[in-house]
């Protein structure tokens, strides 16, 4: 914030550039909000591909609200086939286990679609909204929400 403060505190510059994740509460530090805008040619979305379903659940830390859940969601995935099918996801004590199953599924997703939420660029809620993830227990996405749940949404500023 204090180098936020500096700049503001300028009158030399007509512009000042800074990417910065939509989570930054940028808006309140500023008299007026409305010259806040995207950079031209900003690229705005994840770059995450979950090659092993399994390890990277399972190598993804809980937040506590995510004790005691679980959810069953079957997976597509046309690259790795090995992701697909079906699988039960629960947490505990901090930690998330992934294991197959043959029960019905909840959920129905591509694993593409699973990316975004794991690192939790995107809510569940939202992606069932755009039709990513097909729904057969509503309450299951509230599951899904509190087991990848994310202190912040991520951000790189990098174009790859």
């Amino acid at each position: 914030m204090a180098v936020l403060n500096y700049l503001l505190g300028h009158d030399l510059s007509g512009r000042i550039i800074m990417l910065a994740s939509a989570d930054e509460p940028l808006a309140a530090a500023f008299e007026e909000p409305t010259y806040i805008a995207e950079p031209p040619g900003a690229w705005f979305g994840p770059m995450l591909r979950l090659v092993d379903v399994k390890r990277a659940i399972e190598a993804r830390p809980a937040l506590p609200q995510a004790s005691g859940k679980a959810v069953t969601i079957a997976f597509t995935d046309a690259s790795a086939p090995w992701n697909a099918g079906t699988w039960h996801i629960e947490c505990s004590d901090g930690r998330t286990r992934a294991e197959r199953t043959n029960a019905a599924p909840q959920l129905e997703m591509d694993v593409c679609a699973l990316a975004p939420i794991y690192n939790g660029f995107t809510k569940p809620v939202d992606a069932a909204r755009v039709g990513a993830i097909r729904v057969h227990d509503e309450r299951a996405l509230g599951a899904l929400a509190d087991i990848f749940a994310a202190s912040f949404t991520p951000y790189c500023p990098d174009d790859f």
